[in-house]
């Protein structure tokens, strides 16, 4: 372990099943290299310590994105980088993926747009679903 780096536990499932519920994660401070669009980084939002992947960054900070949901999010300061996760004995790297983060911003602007302007809520919720599955697909791990 690198100094500074520390194992914190998870709770939530806000990351779907790049993170799964009860899994540890190792948190590293960001050091000489700052923070990458596609990582997943720690950062406070409401006094606890959230793990999202970073999607973009502007004048007045980042904006993250929790890998089960459509949304993007201002975040907190951040806290440091997220690379292993350990559950159930075993420990997995945490790449970052730009492409992901990329994918997820534009389908947040996508939903934005649309989302008073479906009709019907069954309609809403389809439209939904089909955003989720295209951004669970293929750039998952």
């Amino acid at each position: 372990m690198q100094g500074g780096s520390r194992w914190l536990g998870t709770r939530g499932c806000c990351m779907g099943r790049q993170i799964p519920r009860g899994a540890e994660v190792l948190l590293e401070p960001f050091g000489e290299r700052p923070p990458r669009v596609g990582e997943l980084a720690a950062y406070l939002r409401s006094g606890e310590l959230a793990v999202h992947r970073l999607c973009r960054r502007d004048a007045d900070g980042w904006w993250a994105n929790p890998d089960a949901r459509i949304i993007v999010e201002r975040t907190g300061p951040l806290i440091g980088r997220v690379r292993l996760l350990r559950h159930r004995g075993r420990l997995q790297s945490l790449p970052a993926r730009p492409g992901r983060a990329q994918l997820a911003w534009l389908l947040n602007r996508v939903y934005l747009r649309l989302r008073g302007r479906l009709p019907l809520a069954a309609l809403r919720g389809w439209f939904f679903s089909r955003l989720m599955r295209l951004k669970l697909g293929p750039l998952s791990s």
